[in-house]
């Protein structure tokens, strides 16, 4: 338990540098290829790989505080694995530490020594947050593509009113921050994606607005694309 609280306390500081990361390849030239041309690359390049690792980080905004979730984890493709742990950091209350495990027929939750059957059925890369948050951006009405910063790939940065899949993300991300919380509505989202020059995944930034208050940012960030490390059936 002591371990899974220490790697995801790496979480947050990871998360907080990638900010300012974002920050500054915004500030760069525009360059490269159209932003659509781009996204597509890197949905094409998501559809061919083997999988990632990622870490993740979700702000939700109730009444003035802030609910929490950090997790770390593996997306493997090739067996239609998905494993990760997560923490959540409620406004208040105690944290909640449990892990989540997805094969290709049932998903489980483990808690506390606990196996909790969290559904079944199929998916495939299309039902992931990193593809369905690719998908958002190209939604989005405004797009703009820049050069990042030393040249090591580009940000494609989106916004507008959400769209129909931005509005799906902010309901499912909102509902892992603050499950019991009724989400506000979002009139705004901004969505950056960085990637290499070859068009992978670098990471995902998403800000929802209501009224110019920013009412929840979601953070992912990919590790190991295209070669993750093999997971396995988690004990607990």
């Amino acid at each position: 338990m002591r371990v899974e609280y220490a790697k995801l306390a790496g979480v947050a500081l990871a998360t907080a540098a990638v900010v300012a990361v974002f920050i500054i390849i915004v500030a760069a030239r525009n360059a490269g290829p159209s932003p659509e041309a781009m996204l597509r690359i890197t949905l094409d390049s998501l559809g061919r790989s083997k999988g990632w690792s990622f870490q993740e980080k979700i702000t939700a905004k109730i009444g003035g505080r802030e609910s929490i979730v950090e997790a770390h984890g593996i997306v493997y493709l090739e067996e239609k694995i998905i494993e990760s742990t997560i923490i959540v950091k409620p406004a208040r209350g105690i944290p909640t530490l449990y892990t989540y495990y997805r094969n290709g027929s049932t998903a489980l939750l483990l808690y506390e020594g606990h196996r909790v059957n969290a559904g079944h059925g199929p998916w495939t890369v299309k039902d992931t947050v990193l593809y369905k948050s690719i998908v958002a951006a190209m939604e989005e009405p405004d797009k703009e593509i820049h050069r990042e910063e030393g040249g090591n790939g580009y940000v494609v940065v989106a916004s507008g009113p959400p769209s129909t899949m931005a509005e799906e993300l902010y309901e499912k991300l909102y509902s892992m921050a603050a499950p019991n919380t009724q989400p506000p509505s979002p009139d705004m989202a901004s969505i950056l994606v960085t990637v290499t020059p070859q068009g992978a995944p670098k990471g995902v930034l998403l800000v929802y607005y209501t009224d110019g208050d920013k009412v929840l940012e979601a953070i992912y960030l990919v590790k190991d694309f295209n070669s993750p490390p093999k997971p396995h059936l988690p004990t607990g």
